[in-house]
């Protein structure tokens, strides 16, 4: 496998951290990745590597607000001007210099946890020009997106929207590790590999507290991307495959997963395949 990292100017000047991973021979297409909320790219090698040895190139930035794309430990969770939007328009640009970079090569895009959100988003804008996608811990509702909205909003002007989001972090992910204490980390619910949690509690890039700003980005992308007259946008011929652990909670245990399932097939989608594994 042959490795690169780049330092990627988007539309606003920001410079976002990028990994480039290529096979030795030829490549046969590429899977961009759009990964997890409070980690970032460089987690995902060991998949890059099993994706080179069958051909495939990757290419996976840190997002704004994530691991080397931040200038400082405390800038981490402000995805700054535009906010999600312009994270989004992240991936889109960086599929373009996938083109530039690998012509005539197959892309697919594959969203992690807040990255399949962020994947959604833009399926519903540029999925025509993808041959795939797949969404990896993902969800499809959420009852509480509805409120979502105006709670952080009121939470950012109460407390701060640059300060750590203490509160709103304990009524979402402060919530997902009950079904697994007790645990050393608090992170017990990321993955079953007790080895891969201590590495993610561990790492100074990972896990960091958000500030309320993130919150109130990523009520405002799940009530877009939930919303069924944005859902009609998605190409109803392009190849999607969802999966989550059975136990993941940011999909519900699945339940999540498998209501997104049935809106994208009642909306006339027909290329879709799912499958839950263990946690």
């Amino acid at each position: 496998m042959k490795s690169e990292t780049i330092n990627f100017k988007d539309h606003d000047g920001i410079d976002l951290f990028l990994y480039k991973w290529l096979p030795d021979e030829s490549v046969r297409g590429v899977v961009q990745i759009a990964h997890g909320m409070q980690e970032h790219a460089g987690r995902y090698e060991h998949l890059a590597e099993a994706l080179t040895q069958k051909g495939y190139g990757v290419y996976a930035h840190d997002q704004r607000g994530h691991g080397y794309s931040v200038d400082t430990i405390a800038d981490l969770g402000d995805l700054g001007p535009g906010g999600w939007k312009s994270a989004v328009l992240n991936l889109k640009e960086i599929t373009d210099m996938i083109r530039e970079q690998q012509p005539g090569s197959p892309v697919f895009l594959l969203g992690h946890s807040f990255g399949s959100f962020l994947t959604q988003a833009y399926l519903q804008r540029w999925g025509k020009e993808l041959q795939g996608a797949i969404l990896s811990g993902t969800n499809g509702a959420d009852p509480l997106v509805k409120i979502g909205v105006p709670a952080a909003w009121v939470i950012s002007i109460l407390r701060g929207k640059d300060r750590p989001a203490w509160l709103l972090d304990k009524l979402t992910l402060g919530q997902f590790n009950k079904r697994f204490e007790p645990g050393e980390t608090g992170f017990e619910w990321l993955n079953r590999d007790k080895s891969g949690v201590r590495k993610f509690a561990e790492d100074p890039l990972c896990g960091t507290p958000f500030p309320n700003s993130f919150f109130l980005n990523l009520a405002e992308l799940l009530k877009h991307i939930w919303d069924p007259s944005n859902e009609r946008h998605l190409p109803t011929d392009l190849p999607l495959y969802l999966f989550a652990g059975s136990d993941d909670p940011v999909g519900n245990r699945t339940r999540g997963i498998d209501a997104l399932i049935r809106r994208y097939r009642n909306l006339g989608h027909k290329l879709v395949a799912e499958i839950a594994v263990a946690a």
